[in-house]
């Protein structure tokens, strides 16, 4: 198996074997690193064998336990765990538990893989017995605690075997990957096989980072075409019509960073932040956007406030320009750089593509949106987890399994009427329709208000936080309780044939919400103080002898779209040198703070040596959010 897959890193567990068994394996296997824990006895032991492809630092072992820090030596670095669940119950118990509560990383990205001797549900073991209900409820908490989910295996539903009993094998899934979100995120193409078993009662566990895909045939011009009469004309017609698509491609979705506003019509092109289609380009007026500058001070405010509607002067009095009289720049607002590429012309082009033929696809600004509203919501973890999987559309509902060739038929099974999405599911189905509006919110989902699932959670998050109120964030949990009840009874209804009830369905969701805030508010004062005392920890850092320092600060008013900065400078005695402060019209948060940053390097340039923001957000060099590109790349010209 090494000799032909080539792993980089292979962990064996019950090996048995003494130090100098080990040593011959590892040269036997072509392997440089080599790390393991001995036998007690004539059972346990565990081996580690690694290449210099990985960089793999062992902090902590036991002898079911081998804690590593692994970095690929490409930027990614994670934290990997090996597991052998100690076979008694009693021990693994305490082994669960011992990990979460040594489990200070859990906001990094982590992987539990091994073999833990559990399950997850009944689902996961075929043989004359269940497992103990107690064993799988540990387990279980142990996962939920840690914030993991279940790599899915490729190859086979169970991984391990027992020996036959009255003539029935017993066969289980307790070899796994847990992984947290923070992995998946570095990884989303890792995927994990099981091969076949040879010698032993599991089968061997592959975790591939990067699936391989399978590359396409490149395409060929055949010479004996060039024979034809008609070959010249083809290519020629196919470049021209290429070209006018190239050329309308650009154009419509190009835009414009302002300088003195010389080139840039205020109607026809594409130059506001946060707008993504000129104003009017059908419109016959030739004015410029230098006609609402004033030379040398920014934006005309009262001639802009005079001429536009409230919601497009704040977006234009958002857009920054540059204040050194510099030429307008057109760039691709698709890369960072600002470069035009083939890749990311063609992710435009399907995009328009989608919005001509009426659909809704997510941008990333939506799924970031999704994301942020999900993650804060106040509900358990598994309910954020399954929020966040139906946002993705990837629950096993009829049109996903159909798609899969696992379902005969895409029909929701409770209606009988439409195919069932996730929308469906969770929304647009008769019983869940009579759920939502007979909840306290009295929501009412339908074909026209639904377009995604992440959408409409979006927009009801907002009207609720629009309608203001003391307990915002607790009505907004009610939806995520009342949409995992739903599925909860769909799922009871399919699998255990009990018959939907909206109105049990609503009584459900609120004990479960009562339940898990009376849990939550006996936590509450031990949260306050915890984050207390970390905040305590944030000092100012003086610079080093006869150099000065521009610290910076700014705030945002989302729901006027206002803000305020301020920079002072300090020498490293911390005596105040130079200080400023002013209002500002943004979009956002980030980019009242790139700003702020913008303001104190202009103010510094020549003095300072040191900037330093109040947050931790200001790390953008490498991927900077979309609001504040714009302004990274003035000050870069500049």
């Amino acid at each position: 198996m090494c000799k032909q897959l080539k792993p980089a890193i292979v962990f064996l567990m019950e090996t048995r074997a003494r130090e100098s068994t080990i040593k011959k394996l590892k040269k036997r296997l072509h392997f440089e690193n080599v790390f393991y824990i001995e036998p007690r006895g004539l059972s346990g032991g565990l081996c580690l064998l690694w290449n210099e492809i990985y960089n793999v630092d062992i902090y902590f072992w036991c002898e079911n336990h081998i804690k590593t820090r692994i970095d690929d030596r490409k930027g990614k670095i994670w934290e990997c765990n090996f597991i052998y669940g100690n076979p008694c119950f009693g021990r693994r118990k305490e082994q669960w538990r011992a990990i979460t509560r040594n489990n200070s990383n859990r906001g990094e990205p982590q992987v539990f893989i091994g073999d833990f001797n559990d399950i997850l549900s009944q689902e996961e073991k075929i043989g004359l017995h269940p497992k103990p209900q107690s064993q799988v409820r540990e387990f279980r908490q142990f996962v939920d605690m840690n914030y993991l989910m279940d790599l899915d295996i490729k190859g086979g539903r169970f991984t391990g075997f027992g020996n036959p009993r009255n003539g029935v094998i017993t066969r289980e899934k307790i070899d796994r990957a847990l992984v947290n979100w923070e992995w998946r995120a570095l990884y989303p193409q890792a995927s994990l096989k099981a091969l076949p078993a040879i010698s032993s009662d599991h089968r061997p566990l592959i975790l591939n980072m990067n699936q391989i895909q399978r590359k396409e045939k490149n395409f060929k011009f055949e010479a004996f075409w060039t024979d034809h009469e008609e070959c010249e004309n083809i290519v020629r017609k196919g470049w021209e019509k290429e070209d006018i698509q190239g050329r309308q491609l650009l154009k419509e979705n190009a835009k414009w960073s302002i300088g003195n506003g010389a080139r840039v019509s205020i109607w026809k092109d594409n130059w506001i932040t946060g707008r993504s289609k000129p104003l009017n380009s059908n419109s016959t007026n030739d004015f410029r956007v230098k006609d609402l500058i004033v030379e040398g001070e920014g934006w005309d405010r009262r001639k802009i406030e005079s001429n536009f509607p409230q919601e497009i002067c704040k977006e234009i009095l958002s857009t920054p320009i540059s204040v050194m009289n510099k030429e307008d720049i057109l760039y691709w607002p698709w890369r960072e750089d600002g470069n035009y590429s083939i890749k990311t012309g063609y992710y435009a082009a399907r995009r328009t593509e989608q919005s001509d033929n009426h659909r809704n696809p997510s941008t990333s600004e939506d799924k970031r949106e999704i994301w942020r509203e999900v993650w804060r919501m106040e509900v358990p973890q598994k309910i954020r987890m399954f929020l966040w999987k139906a946002c993705q559309d990837i629950l096993p509902v009829g049109s996903n399994l159909y798609k899969r060739k696992i379902a005969s038929d895409p029909k929701c099974q409770i209606c009988l009427k439409s195919p069932e999405t996730v929308e469906h599911a969770l929304l647009l189905c008769d019983w869940a329709r009579a759920t939502w509006f007979g909840a306290e919110g009295q929501w009412t989902p339908t074909v026209k208000t639904v377009t995604s699932i992440g959408n409409w959670i979006v927009e009801c998050i907002k009207k609720l936080r629009a309608g203001g109120g003391e307990n915002q964030e607790r009505g907004i949990s009610k939806l995520g309780f009342l949409m995992w009840e739903i599925w909860k009874t769909r799922n009871n209804k399919m699998f255990q044939q009990q018959e939907v009830n909206p109105r049990g369905t609503i009584c459900r969701a609120k004990i479960l919400e009562a339940i898990y805030w009376k849990l939550a508010d006996t936590q509450q004062p031990n949260k306050k103080e915890g984050n207390h005392s970390k905040t305590n920890l944030v000092k100012w850092r003086p610079p080093p002898s006869n150099w000065l320092k521009a610290n910076v600060d700014a705030a945002f008013r989302k729901e006027t779209g206002t803000g305020a900065i301020a920079v002072v400078i300090r020498d490293y005695k911390g005596r105040i040198i130079l200080g400023f402060s002013g209002k500002i019209q943004t979009k956002s948060s980030i980019a009242a703070e790139a700003q702020a940053i913008r303001n104190g390097n202009r103010l510094a340039h020549a003095v300072t040596k040191a900037a330093e923001a109040d947050t931790l957000r200001a790390n953008w060099s490498i991927n900077p959010p979309e609001d504040i590109q714009n302004i990274i790349r003035k000050e870069m010209h500049q």
